[in-house]
């Protein structure tokens, strides 16, 4: 119920979502400042980040910037065999 509760006030105008939290026990503090992050979170393109998904994002730089690929270079080759 209670994360139904605060989806919903989302949708809300940010006076109206301000008033609601307030109403729910939230101080004036504690509502401003998640008004304030809410409007970040949704304005960033950069969301909450997995630990794979950074790996992936790494791996990918890696394969695009030429320092991983599939093929084996001879001189590596060499130098691992030695």
């Amino acid at each position: 119920m209670r994360q139904h509760y605060v989806s919903s006030v989302w949708q809300l105008g940010t006076a109206a979502c301000r008033l609601a939290l307030t109403r729910r026990g939230f101080s004036a503090r504690e509502t401003e400042r998640l008004i304030a992050l809410k409007i970040r979170y949704e304005g960033s393109k950069l969301h909450f980040v997995t630990r794979e998904d950074k790996r992936l994002r790494f791996a990918r730089w890696l394969v695009a910037n030429g320092y991983l690929t599939e093929e084996i270079i001879e001189g590596e080759n060499r130098t691992l065999a030695a």
